[in-house]
């Protein structure tokens, strides 16, 4: 499958809240192995460390 060059679609968010930031990168770490499966040849991957007003301002629904 090929897409447009500069053509990006989000198709899913994942996230879970965490007390500090490093335990936010132990916990996205876990979450990067226990979806492996879902990334492929033509799928990009954005990780993002953010507090809970980042969060409130990317609106992203729960």
């Amino acid at each position: 499958m090929t897409r447009p060059e500069g053509f990006s679609e989000t198709i899913q968010v994942l996230h879970e809240r965490c007390d500090g930031r490093d335990a936010a990168v132990v916990v996205t770490r876990k979450l990067l192995v226990r979806h492996a499966e879902i990334f492929n040849d033509y799928t990009d991957l954005e990780v993002s460390v953010m507090t809970d007003l980042e969060w409130e301002v990317r609106a992203f629904p729960e």
